[in-house]
């Protein structure tokens, strides 16, 4: 996948959004945010190679698109985070290890 993760001490605004999902959810926050130019937003909780050779992440990662980051409010971004820490929630991740 061509993502870049976000380091949590430089991207402070987002993970503080994420943590405030999570908790308003009861769900679990991912280990690690990453971001990429797809269209898309999921979680996985498969180890995530970031590009061919590169680090590998393990634990769970919600990705975010940046090129849909423009057309979504603050709130909007929030529902969607939300939908995907539900995955975690409902252990959708734990279930498509095995």
């Amino acid at each position: 996948m061509r993502a870049e993760l976000l380091p949590d001490a430089l991207h402070t605004e987002i993970y503080s959004l994420v943590s405030q999902v999570a908790l308003k959810m009861h769900a679990e926050e991912p280990d690690n945010i990453v971001v990429g130019l797809e269209p898309n937003f999921f979680v996985t909780s498969n180890p995530v190679e970031l590009m061919p050779g590169s680090q590998v992440l393990k634990g769970r990662t919600l990705f975010i698109s940046l090129s849909m980051l423009h057309l979504l409010s603050r709130d909007e971004l929030a529902a969607v985070i939300g939908h995907e820490l539900g995955h975690y929630r409902g252990q959708d991740t734990e279930y498509s290890l095995t």
